[in-house]
Parts: structure tokens; sequence; C-alpha cells
């Protein structure tokens, strides 16, 4: 008997491991043309199928020409038998390898690379663009990632500094969260859970006096809160509408003033796998600049440099793109108040002034925003800039309210500590 019928009709283990080397082999070379090559589809389909071929023959040739002595496993199987036997390991192969690669292959490779990146302490430029092109890579080929490597990519850019490469991998990531998972059409409801939600998407459109929700109406807001509790408490497995749920009842909670409230909503929505950075950013940096803490101000002022960064939530550019603009104004206006109250005034002034000129002549922030301009003037002592400042404030608005702080300012024009003590005793703007 010759050692190839041996091989082919007795020596079960031969075959087997000689099916393992091949299809590990053909493995690698699946890795080598799709991600240092770039084959993909049916090409790389017939690459890796020859590959492996070719490693399985060689493997056979070099049995047939060993002088080994191997142990023999009784075959007792037919002539027909081991043909579609054969047959049925190399159509096993190609399937792997034309089917898998492109939905399990690619991600587990993703998900591992997506995890050597950002579980770095920070994320350094070069990091942040292999993490930005490996979530690209995901959104141009739909491929699903593992939630807890999204929870980390998420985690990482939130806690980097600010930069141009980590805007781009927090963009990549909003992107992979709009591709892959997008908010469900829930219209006609079909559970309680989507009633409960529309219910209170209604009583929020009634609630918002303008598209970013600064001022809301109490009882239609109150109305919209308890219907989206009610719609999380009912959610069940609906994961993506729960996470909605959250984040817009933690909206509500930042317009109602329950600032605490909204955080521990938000971090419950990131724990359900919420990745829309700039929803995150948007409510977390209003609810911690409204706390006024210290520590709540520092963690704000990165959050926001990223947050200008990137695109506004989809939900404002939805409701009109020209909202893009209000938006920015707002995320400028935290940071110059946060800024303010840490003592930066230079920068407070910068943003104030970088708000201003973008902002619309009369939106809502701008009256704020002037107030926060001259108080940081006056707090560098800086007072003909601070009345000109007035003066172009009330040359842009017209509020008579404006008036008043002309009057303070000329009154105390040699002490500026005195005007801002009479400043800060007025109304909120």
């Amino acid at each position: 008997m010759s050692r190839l019928d041996r091989f082919l009709d007795q020596d079960d283990a031969a075959r087997a491991q000689t099916a393992q080397i091949s299809s590990a082999i053909g493995f690698a070379g699946f890795l080598v043309a799709r991600f240092l090559l770039g084959f993909e589809g049916r090409p790389l389909g017939y690459i890796v199928a020859a590959i492996a071929t070719c490693a399985y023959l060689a493997r056979v040739w070099w049995y047939c020409n060993s002088a080994t002595s191997v142990k023999l496993i009784p075959g007792g199987s037919s002539f027909l038998g081991r043909r579609l036997a054969m047959a049925a390991v190399s159509a096993s192969i190609f399937a792997l390898f034309v089917i898998a690669p492109q939905s399990v292959v690619e991600a587990a490779v993703l998900n591992r690379r997506i995890r050597d990146l950002a579980t770095r302490p920070g994320l350094p430029a070069s990091a942040a663009e292999s993490l930005a092109d490996a979530l690209n890579t995901a959104s141009n080929n739909e491929l699903r990632l593992s939630p807890e490597a999204l929870a980390i990519a998420r985690d990482a850019i939130k806690n980097s500094e600010a930069s141009p490469a980590v805007a781009r991998a927090a963009r990549a990531l909003v992107k992979y969260s709009n591709t892959i998972a997008p908010p469900a059409l829930i219209n006609p409801p079909k559970t309680e859970a989507q009633r409960a939600y529309l219910e209170a998407l209604s009583h929020e459109l009634k609630a918002r006096q303008d598209g970013l929700g600064l001022q809301v109406d109490p009882q239609e807001a109150g109305a919209a809160i308890a219907a989206l509790s009610r719609c999380i408490k009912l959610s069940g497995a609906e994961q993506s509408l729960r996470i909605d749920a959250l984040m817009d009842r933690a909206r509500l909670y930042v317009s109602a003033g329950k600032p605490d409230n909204a955080l521990v909503d938000v971090e419950s929505a990131e724990s359900e796998g919420a990745l829309d950075l700039s929803s995150i950013i948007s409510i977390e940096t209003s609810a911690l600049v409204s706390r006024r803490q210290p520590k709540d101000l520092q963690t704000a002022i990165p959050l926001l440099t990223l947050g200008l960064q990137i695109s506004p939530p989809a939900w404002i550019l939805a409701a009109d793109p020209r909202m893009e603009v209000i938006y920015r104004t707002e995320l400028f206006h935290r940071r110059a108040y946060a800024k303010l109250l840490l003592g930066d005034l230079p920068g407070a002034a910068s943003d104030s002034r970088a708000a201003l000129d973008a902002a619309p002549r009369l939106a809502e922030p701008v009256n704020s925003l002037f107030h926060c301009l001259i108080s940081a003037y006056l707090g560098m002592g800086r007072v003909d800039e601070a009345q000109a400042a007035a003066n172009e404030w009330m040359a842009r608005t017209g509020d008579v309210r404006v008036q008043r702080v002309q009057a303070i300012l000329r009154a105390h024009s040699n002490d500026p500590n005195g005007a801002t003590m009479e400043l800060n005793l007025l109304p909120p703007w």
C-alpha cells in the first residue's frame, strides 16, 4: 500500500492534522490579503482558497515523502464516503474564508485593535488616528463591533485631551453609531414603551420654546419626564429605545434645573451602550456647568472643547440645520462661563467674543454672553473695554436693561471691583 493510499484510506489523524494546518495557513493568508494587500469580496475568497489548497497539497506531499512511522487508525469508510468528507471540509474552508471575513472575522480583528488602542492612558495622536481609522472601517463595511469595545473607545475619547486626532476619533464613533444603529422609527408604536415614548415627544415639543430647550414650559416638561420614566420602565429588551428615553429625560432634567438627575441618566445611558458623543457632551457639560463646582467646571471645559470639534446631535440638525450655529454658540457660552468661574478671565473673554461673533444678532445667549464678556474685562481691570462692550450690547439688542449696565460702568469707571459687585446684583440675563 502506498503512503498516499494510506493517507486517504486509513490515517484519520494525519488527515485531520493536515486540514488543521492548511486552515491555519489559509487564515494567515486571509489576514495578509485583506489587511495588508487590500483584497476583499470574491477575489479575496479565491486567494484564500488557493492558499489553503496549496498548503493542503504541500502537507500531503510531505506525508507521502516522509519516512516517519505513522500510527494508523483504521478508516473503515468507503471511497465515496472519504471523497464526500473531503468535499465537505473543502466547502467549509471556502465558506469560512469567503463569508466570515466580511462580518465576523473582520469585526473580531477590529474589536481587538480598538481594545489595544483605547486601553492606553489617554489617547496620543497616533492612537487616536488609528482608532478613527478602525471605526471608519467598521462603518464603511457595516461591521457590528462588540458593545464592550465601543464603550472602551467612547470612554477613551471622552477622557483624552481634546485634539484634532481625538476629535476625528469622536466623529468616527458618532458616524458608526448613526450608520450601524440609527434611531428606530416607532410610528406607529407596537408596544406600551413605544407609545409612552411618543407621548413624551409630544409633551416635549410643547415644552420647548426654542430649538435647544434653553427655556421650557414646566408643566409640559413634567408630563414629558413622567412619560419617559414610564417608557424606561416598560422598555424591557428594547435597549435602543431605553437609551433614547434616558437621553431625552436627561436633557429635560437639565432644562428643569435638575443637573444631578441629568448626570445619573446620562451615566445610565452610557452603561446601556449610548455612543452619540455629541449628545452626551451637550447634556453632561450643561449639567456640570450649572452645578458651578470647580471640579465639575474643570471636567466640563475639555469636553466642551471636544464638542466644538464634532457635529451637533442629530436631533438638532433634524429639527433645523441652521440650529448648528446656535448649538456651537451655546457650547462657547458654557465654556466661557466655566472659565469665568474658574478665574480664567482671558479665556472667558475670548470664548465670549467668539460666540458673539458667530451667533445670530438676537440669539438667546447674546445677553448672557455680553454679561460674561463685561465681567471678564472688569476682572482684568479693563474698564474701557467693558464700557465698549456694553455700548455694543445696547446697539445690538436695544434692550433697555442694558442702560443700567452702562450706568454702573460709568459710575465705577475707576473701580472695576465695585462695578462687578453691582453687576452681580442684577437679575440673571
